[in-house]
């Protein structure tokens, strides 16, 4: 693995005490970089090296089920030249819509919590085949090969997933308003016998991990069911 190190402006090469961030246009900053790498993934015979290109070598890219179906810490372009490759360009997928947000809490910022640590900080929201999603993107300053003045790449992109298509929160007007009194026995009896279908979902333990993705789904109006080993559910974390 790779070391672990902060951004710092000595690290990427800038000189700290000249690099001035009074006057930046942070959003267009912002939205040039997102849509450099949106035209460069969706252009035809796109190659990873050219997403790669926008991203700096030490970077980090975290992404939770959105467009790997799995929890993944890919650091540096070694990693995430492989994930670029089989999940971004050339994946089922189908990652597009890209968009900055601006909704609550989402604004896009200019971070220096050190005078030699700075960063633009954005969030975005995205669709794929199955579902949408949010993320986080911080550039960082880099100095321009070409000797013209900062060029700014990611180092830190954050995706999860956050909703699938079909299957709106029951939520609101998704809410059955109808009322169920005196019947619930009966349609839990049901829903535990499984005697007239199969789960959707089956989930491998009865932990706080199982079962907040149980309720996440139940919400989603997901059918899933739950296989624990133990007598009752969260006993291995009861302590």
């Amino acid at each position: 693995m790779q070391p672990v190190y902060l951004p710092t402006l000595d690290k990427l090469g800038v000189d700290a005490a000249t690099f001035d961030d009074s006057t930046l246009p942070v959003e267009q900053i912002a939205q040039d970089w997102l849509n450099s790498f949106t035209s460069t993934i969706a252009a035809e015979g796109s190659k990873t090296e050219d997403v790669l290109a926008l991203i700096q070598p030490d970077a980090w890219w975290r992404d939770i089920l959105s467009l790997t179906w799995d929890f993944r810490s890919l650091q540096g372009h070694t990693q995430i030249s492989k994930f670029v490759t089989d999940r971004v360009l050339n994946s089922a997928a189908g990652w597009k819509d890209i968009a900055i947000t601006t909704g609550e809490g989402m604004k896009t910022v200019l971070l220096r919590p050190y005078p030699d640590l700075v960063w633009i900080q954005f969030f975005i929201t995205f669709n794929t085949t199955v579902g949408n999603g949010v993320g986080i993107v911080r550039l960082v300053p880099t100095p321009d090969p070409a000797g013209q003045g900062i060029v700014w790449k990611a180092f830190m992109l954050f995706t999860t997933l956050t909703g699938l298509k079909d299957h709106p929160e029951s939520l609101g007007e998704h809410r059955n308003p109808l009322p169920n009194h005196g019947f619930w026995p009966t349609k839990r009896k049901a829903e535990v016998d499984y005697a007239d279908r199969e789960p959707a979902v089956v989930i491998v333990g009865a932990g706080q991990s199982g079962l907040d993705i149980a309720a996440r789904l139940k919400t989603l109006g997901v059918d899933a069911l739950i296989i624990e080993r133990n007598e009752t559910p969260g006993e291995v974390s009861r302590f």
